[in-house]
């Protein structure tokens, strides 16, 4: 489905940070779905709705971490802009060699907000 709205997939195990990110995103003009981890991401993605980014953490359980969820974005979405968030600010050096942005936590809205921008956006 397409929105007039851009579309963005919150990727966080933490329903509060979750919550959270999706708040900011709204703000920012965006319409929001999240997931709990990248398995759900994937389903979500295969789906009928056109997401325009993906903001996921990087450590979440069960399953493959932020840095996997968006090299699979990267090869199968390759239109969706991925950014990566942690309170590790030793993942900055690895989303940036992976050409991904990075928004340590904890961040404020205007710090998300800034970020949050489709690919073909000018």
């Amino acid at each position: 489905m397409d929105y007039a709205q851009p579309v963005i997939l919150v990727v966080d195990d933490e329903p509060l940070t979750r919550l959270y990110e999706c708040d900011v995103a709204e703000e920012a003009g965006y319409l929001t779905v999240g997931a709990f981890n990248a398995e759900d991401a994937i389903l979500e993605l295969e789906g009928p709705t056109a997401f325009q980014v993906v903001l996921t953490d990087v450590e979440m359980p069960d399953g493959p971490d932020g840095f996997a969820l968006a090299r699979t974005v990267q090869e199968r979405w390759p239109e969706v802009q991925v950014v990566i968030t942690s309170g590790e600010p030793d993942y900055a050096d690895q989303a940036e060699r992976s050409d991904l942005v990075f928004v340590p936590k904890p961040f404020t809205p205007d710090q998300l907000a800034a970020v949050l921008r489709p690919k073909n956006a000018t």
